[in-house]
């Protein structure tokens, strides 16, 4: 049976790997559950739905066709599934729809939420093409809830990362962008924090960093070599950045880093050591400040946060007196 993602809806890398997980949690499902097709659909309104993920036959599915089976009735539920609902339709020739579906199928509606949401991020569907209902698949509930709670996040990683990566795009069609060093400016990185600031997605962590050697190298260089310095640095900072991070320019030698996504303490301290190696690699000094939304309680406060242990950093190795020579 072929299994199939939506190679055009694959975004960004983080988005490509969501949906191969999806695709993954798609062929555990049909192991333990064996349907004519799976397809796992997000909450496009768009008039086509395409499944982000599926097995078997089951492709675009026009929204007047689709709608039905997210409805909470008519249907009967499946104990042991949340939201699961078992739908039986009429299928019919001129339906595009079913086209190799029989008359007689049923259809499973799941619904896949992230634990602690409210809403569904999407809608698993599985389609039988039989006369009678397939069985309840009461001896493999666990393992079926646990491939459903996958599905729900890996369908919420590829959203999310979306969402990011547009928001990104967003701004810098806007006139964000620092046009020395190709990264966002100070007003870019502003829109982003705004915008970001009363999502309560996952962990979010900031990094501000500052240039030791800026000053020195403009005073005795040239000015022309100062700009170098601060584009090869932005070049080093994209290079170990994930795609839907967000980086910025924000004053002549500061740089800000969001890390907008999935972060722990210990992948936080794992990027500030590969950022510290790229940059030693690259023979550019610089002084770094970290913190996370959740110490900080929010956005705002953690760049204050980030901008203090920077300047902590920057006296540890450069000497006592920098904050006001700095400032």
């Amino acid at each position: 049976m072929p299994f199939s993602i939506d190679a055009q809806r694959s975004g960004n890398r983080a988005q490509a790997l969501a949906l191969l997980a999806l695709r993954t949690q798609v062929r555990i499902l049909s192991t333990h559950w064996p349907m004519r097709s799976w397809a796992v659909f997000d909450r496009t309104q768009a008039a086509e739905a395409r499944p982000l993920a599926a097995q078997g036959p089951l492709r675009a599915v026009p929204r007047q066709t689709l709608d039905p089976w997210m409805a909470a009735s008519p249907g009967h539920a499946l104990p042991g599934l949340r939201g699961a609902l078992l739908h039986r339709v009429a299928a019919h020739a001129g339906d595009p729809a079913w086209p190799r579906f029989p008359a007689a199928t049923h259809v499973i509606r799941l619904p896949l939420r992230v634990p602690g949401r409210s809403r569904p991020n999407g809608v698993l569907v599985g389609v039988l093409a039989a006369a009678a209902a397939p069985p309840h698949p009461a001896e493999r509930l666990t393992t079926l809830s646990w491939s459903l709670e996958a599905m729900a996040l890996a369908l919420a990683q590829w959203e999310e990362s979306g969402e990011l990566t547009s928001l990104v795009h967003s701004v810098r069609q806007e006139a964000c962008l620092d046009h020395l060093t190709g990264v966002l400016n100070r007003r870019g990185w502003d829109i982003c924090v705004q915008r970001l600031e009363g999502n309560d997605g996952p962990e979010r962590a900031v990094i501000m960093l500052d240039l030791d050697e800026l000053k020195h190298v403009n005073d005795r260089h040239g000015h022309a070599c100062g700009d170098a310095l601060l584009q090869q640095t932005a070049q080093v900072l994209r290079h170990v950045l994930r795609n839907d991070d967000v980086i910025a320019r924000l004053g002549g030698d500061e740089f800000g880093m969001l890390l907008a996504r999935g972060v722990t303490r210990v992948s936080l301290q794992r990027f500030v050591d590969r950022v510290r190696q790229a940059l030693g690699e690259a023979r550019i000094q610089v002084s770094l400040g970290v913190a996370l939304r959740s110490e900080a309680g929010s956005i705002q406060e953690a760049l204050a946060l980030a901008d203090r242990r920077m300047y902590e950093d920057k006296e540890t190795h450069l000497g006592k007196g920098v904050r006001s020579a700095d400032r």
